[in-house]
Parts: structure tokens; C-alpha cells; sequence
């Protein structure tokens, strides 16, 4: 497993629920480093300003990082699917996962 892959089942699961590890988290959280690597190779994408903020309040918002990852989920299928004409989003959204969650892609 993909060290990096590690944090994601930490972040995928609310703090205040209990929850068990399951060899089924770590084959989804592998495909959604992946998926984000693919979303985030190019040099333009979806604006990435209303993501970068909604990842920021699901942290404010109770550490919801649950929620922060699916607003990441979010830019990254809208950039697979319909790509993006705002020149270094992918590397801004990057950053954002970096100093926010903590996942250095």
C-alpha cells in the first residue's frame, strides 16, 4: 500500500464515530489516490477556489474531513470528466491537500 494512502481511511471516518479497519479500505482508499493523481497531472482544470474553501469549512466545521474529501472528489471527477480551462488548479488543489490534509501528492 501506497504510504500516502495511509491517512485517507483516517480522514474518510469522522473522529467522533467508532469504526473498525478493514483490508476493503485500503483497496478504496489506493483507488482514490490514484483517481486524484489522474485529476491533479494536468496543467488546467476546474476552478479550484470553491473547493479549496468548502475544504476548509468541512475542517472548521467539526473536522468534518469526510466531507473535505468528497468536496476533493467532487474537482477531481469534474476535471477527469469535463476537464478545465483555469491554468494551475490542479497544483493549487494539490497544495491544498498538502497544508490542509496533509496528503503530499
Amino acid at each position: 500500500m501506497d504510504r500516502k494512502a495511509t491517512r485517507l481511511p483516517l480522514l474518510a471516518k469522522h473522529s467522533r464515530r467508532t469504526w473498525e479497519w478493514k483490508y476493503q479500505v485500503r483497496g478504496d482508499c489506493q483507488g482514490r489516490l490514484s483517481t486524484w493523481r489522474s485529476g491533479l497531472s494536468g496543467n488546467g482544470g476546474p476552478a479550484a477556489g470553491a473547493t479549496i474553501a468548502r475544504v476548509r469549512e468541512c475542517l472548521a466545521n467539526d473536522l468534518d474531513a469526510p466531507g473535505a474529501l468528497e468536496a476533493v472528489d467532487e474537482w477531481v471527477r469534474e476535471s477527469l470528466e469535463s476537464g478545465g480551462t483555469e491554468l494551475g488548479a490542479p497544483g493549487l488543489v494539490g497544495r491544498a491537500l498538502d497544508a490542509l490534509l496533509g496528503i503530499r501528492l
